[in-house]
């Protein structure tokens, strides 16, 4: 990767406090600023230099984005890896994708955080019933089930109270 000079153009893609906080570091430091957002009420459309909208996992947005950018950057577990590569966008991100890999899979993440023996609350992967009635009897209760993806929302999770609770999933 080259230097990227001041007055280059970053963009960022998604939206919110992250974004926002992103954007006005950039500006202190001399650079411009795009930000790729899905509602054009977000808080970084009053600060960015150029905004598009459009989801993270549209190819075109983030296509769009790219072309007016010399740098992306991504501060969330959301773009798409497939819609980053359909869009030609992967040599123009800073982080690469590997980090992206490992933070959108919450498996991957606990494996690598507890490989480097980071500690993390207890976890357990399930793919059926049976298999919750052993993480909860291993980790106990309050328990709290989500998708391995991240980025699915909040109606997927699931807080286990107790047995009773297991049903319910």
């Amino acid at each position: 990767m080259a230097f990227i000079y001041p007055r280059s153009i970053i963009g960022i893609l998604g939206g919110g406090l992250g974004a926002w906080q992103l954007v006005n570091a950039a500006h202190r430091l001399g650079f411009l600023v795009n930000a790729l957002v899905t509602n054009p009420k977000d808080m970084v459309v009053s600060v960015a230099d150029r905004v598009f909208y459009g989801e993270l996992n549209d190819a075109s947005a983030l296509r769009q984005i790219g072309r007016s950018s010399q740098v992306l950057v991504y501060h969330d577990t959301t773009p798409d890896l497939t819609a980053l590569q359909e869009a030609q966008v992967m040599p123009l991100l800073v982080q690469g994708t590997d980090l992206l890999t490992l933070i959108q899979d919450r498996y991957f993440e606990k494996t690598f955080l507890g490989d480097l023996n980071i500690n993390i609350a207890p976890y357990m992967m399930v793919m059926s019933i049976d298999d919750v009635r052993q993480a909860t009897d291993r980790i106990g209760f309050p328990c709290v089930i989500k998708p391995i993806q991240k980025g699915l929302g909040m109606a997927k999770k699931r807080i286990l109270h107790s047995a009773a609770d297991i049903e319910q999933v």
